[in-house]
């Protein structure tokens, strides 16, 4: 799977709320932020078609 370099802006409280989630999962921000993205992209279209498969 290929890796695509993103740049973000968040506000201060939403950096201290990915970090405090990255420190206790034990995940990077880039991790974690896939993992949040994912888990919402799959609950909102998990009986619909437009779920597919990396």
């Amino acid at each position: 799977m290929v890796r695509v370099k993103v740049g973000i802006t968040l506000t201060e409280d939403t950096l201290a709320r990915l970090e405090e989630i990255c420190k206790e999962m034990g995940l990077s921000k880039s991790q974690a932020l896939s993992m949040l993205v994912n888990k919402e992209y799959l609950a909102k279209y998990q009986d619909e078609k437009k779920v597919f498969k990396a």
